[in-house]
């Protein structure tokens, strides 16, 4: 069953509540991302690129990596949400990472992800009480600041926006490019799991 906003579990992090929804037909990207460049704190989300995912497996496995980093004290940026971005990128410079991953002018199909990290070491009770009233308010948040449709954010969607040509040439495959969407997402989850090491 898909929602237009997913509550995404990860176990082995009970402190963070990560949501996730997919945008398409955005009108206004130009002026999300002069907020974000402002550092607007209503703008708090992570707002990706579509078109370089290929599945919710390739999200879970960059977030995945981000929260590990946040729990550790070994973070290469200043918010998680620039992580998350940094973490599916293949790039080592931030900047790049977020020019080719991160919204920009063209990006029409996006990809919202907001993280937010509990006070206590367990958020597991408090995440059952207030699960649904904090999912509606970031679906509200992001409604207002969004010129767009909600679609599902599943692996289906994920392939209709997925741009193959700018995938192969941000992840520099050459060679190893194959149109197999199922090799190349596997191809994609390596390259996460094997950044920075």
């Amino acid at each position: 069953m898909t929602t237009n906003y997913q509550l995404l579990n990860l176990h082995q992090f009970p402190s963070y509540k990560v949501f996730a929804t997919v945008f398409t037909n955005v009108k206004n990207t130009d002026e999300i991302k002069s907020h974000l460049i402002k550092g607007d704190k209503q703008y708090d989300f992570a707002f990706i690129n579509a078109e370089n995912i290929l599945s919710l497996e390739q999200l879970y496995s960059a977030l995945y990596k981000a929260l590990l980093d946040d729990t550790n004290d070994r973070k290469n940026s200043k918010t998680l949400h620039t992580e998350l971005i940094f973490d599916l990128a293949p790039q080592k410079n931030i900047m790049e990472c977020l020019n080719k991953f991160g919204i920009s002018s063209h990006s029409s199909n996006l990809l919202v992800v907001k993280i937010i990290k509990s006070q206590t070491s367990d958020a597991t009770q408090s995440q059952e009480e207030g699960k649904v009233s904090v999912r509606d308010d970031v679906f509200d948040q992001l409604n207002q600041k969004i010129n767009g449709e909600v679609v599902p954010l599943n692996d289906e969607t994920f392939k209709q926006f997925a741009n193959l040509n700018a995938i192969k040439k941000n992840f520099k495959l050459g060679n190893t490019f194959t149109e197999n969407t199922d090799k190349l997402n596997r191809l994609l989850i390596s390259v996460t799991q094997l950044k920075g090491l």
